[in-house]
């Protein structure tokens, strides 16, 4: 490890107690002054709450790195890829030195350390934090299983923030009523990401609308609900998810917090993606994932098997077999849900005219836009859009 770091970086990692102090080798100018120990013991806290590697200041000017060293659920220490100062910040040698070492007989050592410290950009300091966290894993062969949990619940938390934060500004988040099928779409195509965005995108809904706990429990209730049912109703081989189902009611109505909820809700998720894949139902994903994102960004206009196949990077008939196989449905069936969801959200969401829905979506004139709204939803899109407004 550290050979490979050195020969890519210049620099010699150091292996880090929990608590900040060097494990192992002797120790340099800084390595033993009380601030820098203190901040790197903080560094590593960090490093294992967000789960990535943790880049940080010793000094104005001064960056440092450091990986929380984790195996399964126990915090080992951490690993610190070195110092260097900033290209885009010069170091100040005098303040830097006084800041770590106030006026202590090592000031002359430490002055003269951080003369001799190279200087980076910032893009380089973050190639570097990430090799070295690469490194020891792939060397150490530990499982990272806390820091991995950690990341996770810290991009779900911030996903969802700043899906909360553009619903404050006045952005409409999607209601999960219009939402629910893509996000099963996203499950059976095998798009990890997409769909724990997605969910997370539909969580930071739910509590925009009401935030008290029991409403949501209720609601993630219903929404696993609703995916667990349209999944058996599609592929019966997905039985089992039944069984799971009663488990993740279990433990959703013991959730005490938002944040433990959200956590509840994405392992579903991850159980639920498992399951699919292991009925065989997420193969060729990539070729389908591409074929409806192309069909969900061109909803206004006519359908084309053509323009999606050429956009999943498969011949027509190869698309026209993957979308049936993997997901039950042709690409106008797709396409027509897609519009329809669409258009529920504009009769909730805006004040447009139901003449004016159907011009925008791409329907030959109003006629035709209700006689297709009755057929999917069972009422027009007059009386959607009444009896929503009522509630």
């Amino acid at each position: 490890m550290v050979r490979s770091y050195r020969a890519s970086y210049g620099l010699t990692p150091l292996l880090l107690h929990a608590d900040g102090r060097l494990a192992s080798g002797a120790p340099g100018p800084l390595d033993t002054l009380p601030r820098v120990v203190q901040t790197r013991r903080h560094a590593i806290e960090e490093s294992l709450r967000w789960g990535e590697p943790y880049v940080f200041l010793l000094a104005e000017g001064m960056i440092s790195w450091v990986v929380a060293l984790v195996n399964g659920q126990t915090l080992l220490g951490g690993a610190c890829g070195g110092v260097v100062t900033s290209s885009d910040d010069p170091v100040d040698v005098v303040a830097a030195a006084r800041h770590l070492a106030s006026w202590s007989p090592s000031h002359a050592r430490v002055c003269a350390c951080l003369r001799a410290l190279p200087a980076w950009p910032q893009a380089r300091v973050r190639a570097a934090a990430d090799n070295l966290a690469e490194t020891v894993y792939a060397v150490t062969a530990w499982k990272p299983d806390l820091w991995r949990q950690h990341r996770e619940d810290a991009t779900q938390q911030r996903q969802i923030a700043e899906a909360i934060h553009q619903g404050k500004d006045g952005l409409r988040l999607a209601w999960p009523f219009a939402e629910e099928r893509r996000l099963l779409l996203l499950l059976r195509a095998g798009d990890h990401n997409g769909a724990r965005k997605h969910l997370n995108q539909l969580l930071a809904a739910m509590f925009l609308d009401s935030p008290r706990q029991p409403v949501l429990q209720a609601r993630v209730l219903e929404l696993l609900g609703y995916l667990v049912r349209m999944a058996v109703e599609d592929s019966p081989e997905l039985a089992s998810l039944l069984t799971a189902n009663q488990r993740w009611i279990e433990q959703i109505i013991v959730a005490q917090t938002f944040e433990s909820l959200c956590q509840v809700v994405r392992d579903a998720l991850d159980a639920f993606m498992a399951e699919v894949a292991q009925q065989g139902l997420s193969r060729t994903n990539l070729h389908v994932r591409r074929a409806l994102d192309y069909l969900a960004g061109h909803l206004t206009g006519p359908v084309s098997l053509d323009a999606a196949a050429a956009a999943a990077g498969v011949s027509r008939f190869r698309l026209a077999h993957l979308l049936k196989s993997v997901t039950g449905q042709t690409l106008l069936q797709h396409a027509k849900r897609l519009r329809m969801d669409e258009a529920r959200r504009r009769l909730e969401a805006t004040t447009l005219s139901c003449a004016e829905i159907a011009q925008e979506m791409g329907f030959a004139d109003q006629s035709h836009f209700t006689r297709q709204f009755r057929e999917a939803a069972g009422i027009t899109p007059a009386r959607y859009r009444r009896e929503r407004r009522l509630k």
